[in-house]
């Protein structure tokens, strides 16, 4: 699974799985928005949330080239394992200790 992150020009951070590339148009699946939020213990840390509350999960979105601030980067192997755990159920191995927060 190609898990990679996606900043927008509006400020928001996706995580999903690239599926292909094609003329600027980035084809995803099951996008994630990644938010910064503080633990009980003050610490830093990341959370998943949906990107759309009303589409169908499971479909493709299209993502065009010039919505986005920079070209898609990859993400860290915790975040990584702990998307797929999110959309998929599967347990991969654990991140440290209150990386992320999933939810």
């Amino acid at each position: 699974m190609d898990v990679r992150s996606f900043k927008l020009i509006d400020g928001i951070e996706l995580v999903a799985e690239l599926l292909s590339v094609h003329d600027q148009v980035y084809t995803l699946r099951r996008p994630l928005v990644i938010t910064p939020m503080r633990g009980n213990d003050g610490i830093p840390r990341l959370a998943f949330s949906m990107w759309s509350m009303i589409r169908d999960y499971d479909k493709e979105v299209r993502l065009f080239h010039h919505s986005m601030m920079d070209h898609p980067a990859e993400v860290t192997e915790d975040i990584s394992s702990s998307y797929i755990q999110q959309v998929t159920g599967l347990l991969v191995p654990a991140a440290p200790s209150g990386q992320i927060l999933q939810g």
